[in-house]
């Protein structure tokens, strides 16, 4: 009985961890290029968002006006580029969570130099089912790739991950800047060290007093 009892806590522990399963984002790498992703280009259909390749100096809409954008941390040869100069625009998905779940969503940023030289800078902000990021200005981000990685709790749904993109202060006859993201991935989050010490002493205390009850003689009385 003790063996059973502790080789379901093993066994709770390691699905508890594995994390296995479908990925929440669908083409989060933009290797598929926008595949899976819904873009809205606002009033400026022109300069709609792009998958764009790394390490290369193509024009627009392959890549970022001839900057060479170097790969990011995450792998791949691809990230999704807003650039519009005046329009408000975003590129989402509907995504499957649990409810009453904590999920950790991140992604890489990059500030491309050419964007960073025009007279207006740009912002962009994710929404995870939500949970909103800190707003990112393209001019405030350091030089190269920047992650992001955040917790957010599942509520009722449905439920769909958002980046949002706006140009700030700028107008069709003046450029702003721009951004880069890519990597981006949700998971349920893995408990902190403390809480698996918690949850590994609280099955063993179960299984031990379930095991003891059962190893305690039945008393009875003579007639």
């Amino acid at each position: 009985m003790r063996r059973s009892i502790f080789g379901v806590i093993a066994a709770t522990l390691i699905l508890s961890s594995s994390g296995a399963g479908a990925a929440i984002i669908s083409n989060g790498g933009f290797e598929s290029g926008l595949s899976g992703w819904t873009v809205s280009s606002g009033t400026d259909p022109q300069y709609a968002p792009v998958a764009i390749q790394y390490g290369q100096s193509s024009p627009y809409p392959t890549g970022a006006f001839g900057e060479i954008i170097p790969a990011a941390p995450g792998g791949g040869q691809y990230g999704t580029y807003f650039v519009s100069d005046f329009a408000n625009q975003s590129i989402s998905q509907s995504i499957v969570l649990a409810a009453g779940t904590t999920y950790t969503v991140s992604y890489n940023i990059y500030a491309p130099i050419n964007g960073t030289q025009n007279p207006f800078d740009a912002l962009l902000q994710s929404d995870s089912a939500g949970s909103l990021s800190p707003v990112f200005q393209s001019k405030s981000l350091g030089a190269g790739w920047t992650n992001y990685s955040a917790n957010f709790f599942a509520g009722a749904g449905p439920y769909a991950f958002s980046l949002n993109f706006g140009p700030l202060g700028s107008g069709p006859a003046n450029a702003a800047a721009d951004f880069v993201v890519d990597n981006i991935d949700i998971s349920a989050a893995v408990p902190e060290p403390a809480t698996w010490a918690m949850m590994i002493m609280g099955f063993m205390g179960i299984g031990f007093l379930a095991y003891r009850r059962r190893a305690t003689p039945t008393s009875f009385r003579l007639a």
